[in-house]
């Protein structure tokens, strides 16, 4: 008789490092390779990628946000989730994802709980978020992810790097389907997310050769690891 203990080869312990630091090797390896596609043929490459997200670090210590505070992301799967999504992360907030789907109530209880401060959000979804924010007196800051490229121009990549703990700091705070009450947040470390994404990696046998489809969303915990950062630790390329 054969007594299987394991299918996947084993593991050296996994790195505890920030989130983005995945996005950076990625960006130092395979620069102006695609990472994202829009439906429309917009394209960002690694190198964009990691411009951006420096810069959405910039953007958001410049107004005086970083460790301890919270910022949202209510927005359809885009081409620029992924930059908002890390330089948020590089600034030493906490990224708080909300369903694109939300009306102004489920808008206002999550990032009223979350107590977020700032959020980016897809144009065409504005309205809810606008009726929303007359209740929300810690929301300071709310800005375009569809007009990134123009809020970023004129703007420096440098900012100031935050020492992260990753089996520590939430870097991820996703909020529940809300089935027996109310939607909860979840907080994932920094540490959660890298060794989902690793696990990820050893199984599923992909290359950097690899072309995705995000047809899972960014905001929960499938699509924002399985799909975004697993593709963007892989140098693969992910149609959004």
């Amino acid at each position: 008789m054969t007594v299987v203990s394991g299918y996947w080869p084993s593991q050296a312990p996994y790195e505890e490092i920030p989130l983005p630091e995945l996005l950076r090797r990625s960006a130092e390896r395979f620069g102006d390779k695609p990472a994202l596609i829009g439906a429309d043929g917009t394209t960002r490459t690694y190198r964009e990628l990691w411009s951006y997200a420096r810069k959405v670090a910039h953007l958001l210590q410049d107004q005086g946000i970083g460790k301890g505070d919270k910022v949202g992301i209510f927005s359809p799967n885009h081409v620029d989730y992924a930059s908002v999504f890390h330089g948020i992360l590089l600034a030493g907030a906490t990224v708080t994802t909300l369903n694109p789907l939300y009306r102004e109530r489920e808008i206002e209880h999550q990032l009223d709980d979350a107590e977020a401060v700032a959020l980016f959000v897809f144009s065409p979804m504005a309205a809810p978020v606008e009726a929303a924010h007359r209740n929300l007196p810690r929301l300071r800051h709310v800005w375009p992810i569809d007009g990134l490229p123009d809020l970023l121009r004129s703007l420096p990549e440098e900012y100031r790097p935050v020492a992260i703990n990753a089996r520590e700091d939430v870097a991820v705070l996703p909020y529940s389907s809300g089935t027996t009450g109310l939607p909860k947040g979840v907080m994932l470390t920094h540490y959660n997310i890298a060794c989902n994404v690793k696990q990820g990696l050893v199984t599923q046998h992909l290359t950097s050769d690899a072309v995705g489809l995000a047809v899972l969303p960014f905001f929960h915990i499938y699509g924002m690891t399985v799909l975004l950062n697993r593709s963007l630790a892989l140098g693969a390329t992910l149609v959004v």
